[in-house]
């Protein structure tokens, strides 16, 4: 069974009746340091979400996907000297290759891999067209040879 999702909590009384003068409600816990926590959300408890113990299950669980999605943003890429040169369109397929290995393994996040492709498809468009243009100078030099006999 899935745990239920992790609710903001509810923000506490600005202020509490403490021996007749209003005081700001405040977490219970203890910073790090040793400093109070001043958090003005607060639970029941009397602690804030960070500091309440009985929430300790669901604060773990929101560090663990708050960690998986920093990891992801701070992915560092792949070594250039791992890439084989990009001059085919074979190399580009070996390209594709490399990159697909590096998302299945987490060395590449899927953004990276799909600007990695977008830039791997403008490279093949323009090759082609390198090509094409080529082919199609020949042709019309043969054609005006041909003319010109």
């Amino acid at each position: 069974m899935q745990d239920p999702p992790i609710r903001a909590a509810e923000q506490a009384p600005e202020h509490t009746e403490n021996e007749g003068s209003a005081v700001p409600r405040r977490c219970g816990g203890t910073n790090g340091d040793g400093s109070p926590c001043n958090s003005p959300f607060v639970l029941p408890s009397g602690f804030c979400i960070s500091h309440d113990p009985d929430k300790e299950h669901e604060r773990k669980a929101a560090q663990q996907r708050g960690g998986m999605r920093t990891a992801s943003r701070k992915r560092k890429g792949l070594n250039p000297a791992d890439l084989p040169p990009l001059e085919t369109l074979e190399d580009a397929q070996k390209w594709s290759a490399v990159i697909a290995k590096a998302v299945a393994t987490g060395e590449l996040s899927s953004g990276q891999a799909r600007a990695v492709q977008i830039a791997l498809t403008t490279w093949m468009r323009a090759h082609d067209m390198i090509k094409l243009r080529t082919r199609l100078e020949r042709m019309e030099k043969l054609l005006q040879q041909k003319r010109g006999r």
